[in-house]
């Protein structure tokens, strides 16, 4: 997300050779600092959106390891005994299928949020949100 917004102020740290997990975390503050000074309405509708694309990552990631572990086994059942009739060669051919269309949902949600956050973020910082006069002063 970091090429996505345009104020690249919102990721530096007082630390110079800050790691990546660092400027994650000075986003992720500056991120839920402009949620805050939102109307509740539109807070409310980014927050949920928000939510629902880091649980749909959040399932479809572990769908996906599910489906690696499941692939793993097969491999190792069939291998251990010999068996790769036709039955055993369309599971396998259909855990690629499923872990492959999987992927692609969890490699798009993922664009997704990034673009997103980042859009946000870039409108917010351009002054297109109107901000709550109730709201914490920057």
């Amino acid at each position: 997300m970091n090429g996505l917004v345009q104020n690249q102020e919102i990721f530096e740290t007082s630390n110079q050779q800050s790691s990546p997990h660092e400027k994650y975390y000075k986003m992720e503050f500056n991120w839920q600092k402009q949620l805050l000074m939102l109307e509740e309405d539109k807070r409310k509708y980014i927050a949920e959106r928000y939510a629902y694309l880091l649980s749909t990552i959040h399932g479809l990631g572990a769908l996906l390891v599910s489906l690696v572990s499941s692939f793993v086994a097969v491999l190792i059942i069939a291998w251990s005994h010999h068996i790769l009739n036709g039955l055993m060669l369309f599971y396998i051919l259909f855990l690629i299928y499923l872990g492959f269309s999987v992927y692609k949902g969890f490699k798009y949600y993922s664009e997704n949020l990034n673009h997103f956050q980042a859009n946000f973020l870039n409108s917010f910082l351009a002054g297109d949100f109107k901000i709550n006069s109730d709201a914490p002063k920057q």
